[in-house]
């Protein structure tokens, strides 16, 4: 995982997901557009073996390093950037939210990504962080400023 140093004003994310396509190169412009800093890469593409992941049985190990990887980034949020046909982290987006309790966007894209769509889903996901009091503990918590 690599981090990044945000552009000021830019609200810290983390990336998770299976691999980045061709096609995700435009979401990813969107989301950096929109004011999100990849400060954490949790990609899974390419795998190295260096880490744990969600294949894992069990994967609580995972989900320990995902929260480790957010406090020592300072992450107000994450972006999932899965793939259709990507079941495993279909399977555990629910556990993804409340194990990390940051805010989650999940952006399904496949070959072809409808990226106003995801445009909209994403810019309500930064109105969400612009609109949450940070915590000292390194998580952050519902509320207006």
């Amino acid at each position: 995982a690599q981090a990044a140093v945000p552009a000021q004003g830019a609200h810290r994310v983390g990336l998770l997901g299976c691999c980045v396509t061709e096609a995700d190169e435009a979401v990813l412009q969107m989301v950096r557009q929109l004011g999100l800093q990849i400060a954490a890469d949790a990609m899974e593409c390419p795998f190295d073996g260096t880490r744990p992941t969600i294949a894992q049985r069990p994967n609580a190990p995972f989900f320990s390093w995902l929260r480790q990887l957010g406090q020592v980034n300072r992450l107000e949020g994450w972006v999932l950037l899965r793939q259709t046909w990507c079941d495993l982290y279909h399977a555990e987006v629910a556990r993804l939210k409340s194990e990390t309790a940051l805010p989650w966007l999940d952006l399904e894209t496949g070959a072809y990504p409808a990226i106003e769509a995801l445009r909209t889903r994403a810019e309500a996901f930064v109105e969400v962080l612009a609109n949450r009091v940070p915590m000292d503990s390194g998580t952050a918590e519902r509320g207006r400023a």
